[in-house]
């Protein structure tokens, strides 16, 4: 991963982490339009899950749950890990805090949630030599 992809990456997480997900989105936004796989792909997964997240807290259930079933789609090629970021750990926070509003039936709107906003902690740039 490049140095300027890899600095987005780090303030996706920072943002992404204090629930600041539209901006988070944003970040990943110029390196995903200008990348190659498999970088393309993971980063497009990443700009989802903070997208899934900026819906549910909208109300948005059906956005969020679209988004939700795109970021899995997308980031499960590269599980455990990719990038300096623990994608199996990611997708599993995701899939229990999106569980309940899975659960409901089309057009529900986000419950409460009863699982904690997902989190992301990055691997030191040495040790993401994916």
């Amino acid at each position: 991963m490049d140095p300027q992809t890899r600095d987005a990456l780090a303030e996706w997480a920072r943002l992404f982490n204090r629930g600041e997900y539209f901006e988070a989105h944003e970040v990943l936004e110029r390196p995903w339009l200008g990348a190659v796989e498999p970088e393309k792909t993971f980063l497009k997964g990443l700009i989802h899950a903070a997208v899934c997240l900026y819906q549910y807290r909208r109300g948005n259930g059906h956005g969020a749950r679209a988004k939700y079933a795109s970021c899995v789609r997308y980031l499960a090629p590269y599980q455990p890990r990719f990038g300096g970021v623990q994608v199996e750990d990611l997708v599993g926070q995701l899939g229990r805090f999106f569980g309940p509003l899975v659960a409901s039936p089309p057009g529900t709107a986000p419950p409460p949630p009863t699982a904690p906003w997902p989190s992301i902690r990055l691997e030191p740039a040495e040790a993401a030599a994916d």
